[in-house]
């Protein structure tokens, strides 16, 4: 269940790394807001919103780094009491 979350909690970080782009998309379609949406789109890159544990930002690739290890040492230790009995 912790996986879930962590792995849901990815894909909203992820998300958000795509808000840039659909702010600019939005000012494609209303020509003259150059400098405001310049402004915009460097206010929420800087911003970067999204999930943080321990102050370090969430991403996917992390989260499926943790599932490895944690997968990994799961398998070390079922084959550890298979072998010891």
């Amino acid at each position: 269940m912790m996986l879930y979350t962590a792995y849901c909690s990815a894909m909203v970080t992820e998300k958000c790394s795509r808000v840039p782009a659909l702010i600019y998309l939005w000012s494609a379609e209303h020509e003259g807001f150059e400098s405001e949406t310049q402004y915009a789109v460097e206010y929420v890159v800087h911003s970067a919103a999204g999930f943080y544990v321990k102050g370090v930002r969430l991403t996917a690739f992390m989260t499926l780094k943790i599932t490895y290890v944690l997968g990994v040492i799961g398998l070390t230790l079922v084959t550890r009491v298979a072998l010891a009995s």
